[in-house]
């Protein structure tokens, strides 16, 4: 007997958010996009997740701040503005677990770098899995499961695996040859 099994799906939503690496945002504003998930959201709310994702900025120096048209899967946003805007949405669901799907992907390395950093303080109050082939920032995360082939081979601190002969050694030899 399986006690994950147990419990309620209403409770899983509750406790894990998910920001996609494709997720969709609606053709509609800001604040209308936060409410789509989260009917009763404050526009408070609103803004300490965009602050929180390093998004403030941004929306308060738009002449219609939260009213600030996204378009149809974000094309109105810039690549970093889009992903900050989902990670923002997840963070609004005062969930204790976060998981990221591939946060930095196509991103230019500032960028990145910046999302990196926002994943790092929001990991200070709240559990974050993030899922990335993205090795750049991997040595400021606790913990690294290495899968293959839908297993965990290796689970460790980065720099221990780092120093231990295996996959994810081999990862960042190629990455640092290239």
């Amino acid at each position: 007997n399986d006690p994950y099994n147990d419990i309620p799906v209403e409770k899983i939503r509750e406790n894990i958010k998910v920001a996609l690496q494709e997720q969709y945002i609606f053709a509609a504003s800001i604040r209308e996009n936060f409410r789509i998930l989260y009917p009763s959201i404050t526009d408070e709310e609103i803004y300490k997740a965009l602050t929180a994702a390093g998004l403030n900025d941004f929306v308060t120096n738009t002449p219609q701040k939260l009213a600030t048209k996204t378009g149809r899967f974000g094309m109105f946003l810039s690549g970093g503005q889009r992903k900050r805007l989902i990670i923002a949405i997840a963070l609004a669901g005062k969930s204790d677990m976060l998981i990221l799907d591939e946060p930095t992907a196509g991103l230019d390395a500032i960028t990145a770098q910046e999302i990196i950093d926002t994943i790092v303080n929001i990991g200070r109050q709240r559990t974050i899995l993030v899922i990335t082939h993205d090795l750049a920032a991997i040595e400021r995360f606790d913990k690294v499961l290495v899968l293959s082939n839908g297993r965990i081979v290796q689970t460790g601190p980065p720099m221990q695996l780092a120093t231990v002969k295996g996959p994810f050694a081999a990862m960042l030899a190629y990455r640092n040859a290239v």
